[in-house]
C-alpha cells in the first residue's frame, strides 16, 4: 500500500523595511527585488515597489509587506538584487 501525505505550509506576513543611508549620493532609482531565504524554501524574486511614491531615497525609510509561505524561524537570510540602468552622461548633455 502506498500512502501520500501532504503538508501545507501556511503563509506568512512578512514586512521588510529598508533604511537609506543619509551620505551624499544615498538613494536609488533602480528596480529593487528581494528573496526571503528560510530552512522551508524562499520567496521567489519579489519587487519592493508601491505606487504613487518615490522610493529607496537619501534618509528615508521604506516599508513592505507580502505573504509566502512560512520559511522558518532561525534560518532566515536575504537577498537583495539592485537592477541598474547606466547611461553614458557624456551623450545626454
Amino acid at each position: 500500500m502506498f500512502y501520500l501525505v501532504f503538508t501545507a505550509l501556511a503563509p506568512v506576513k512578512y514586512e521588510v523595511i529598508v533604511y537609506t543611508g543619509d551620505k551624499f549620493g544615498a538613494g536609488t532609482n533602480a528596480n529593487v527585488f528581494i528573496v526571503l531565504y528560510g530552512e522551508n524554501g524562499d520567496t521567489g524574486k519579489r519587487e519592493l515597489k508601491q505606487s504613487m511614491r518615490d522610493l529607496f531615497e537619501r534618509k528615508q525609510i521604506d516599508k513592505f509587506t507580502f505573504e509566502a509561505v512560512d520559511l522558518g524561524l532561525y534560518t532566515l537570510s536575504v537577498l537583495i538584487i539592485l537592477h541598474l540602468y547606466l547611461f553614458d552622461l557624456a551623450q545626454n548633455k
